[in-house]
């Protein structure tokens, strides 16, 4: 019982993935721009909980599948990728005005 709700969460994971990609795909090349994804290697060593590791594993699994998925449909339609090094991409562009 357990495979088959691995194998039917799996399967939504997979599905969702792919109808994502090809919305964000076409959007990039409707506006001809490229893709920027962030590296995802050393990101477990960043996570403050490292308890739940079969959680992590369900969580990577979602960011590496989303990031292939998405580099796939994008040399499909001839869409540019670049990984990027995540550090400080979340932080505000100080030429950005604040309100």
């Amino acid at each position: 019982m357990a495979k088959a709700l691995h194998r039917g969460a799996r399967s939504i994971v997979v599905n969702w993935c792919w109808k994502l990609v090809k919305q964000v795909v076409l959007k990039a090349l409707e506006h001809e721009c490229a893709i920027v994804l962030e590296n995802l290697k050393g990101l477990k060593e960043n996570v403050n909980n490292k308890s739940g590791e079969l959680a992590w594993k369900f969580t990577m699994f979602v960011y590496r599948r989303l990031q292939r998925s998405i580099i796939s449909k994008a040399i499909e339609y001839g869409v540019p990728v670049v990984i990027t090094d995540p550090k400080n991409t979340s932080s505000m562009c100080p030429s950005v005005e604040r309100s």
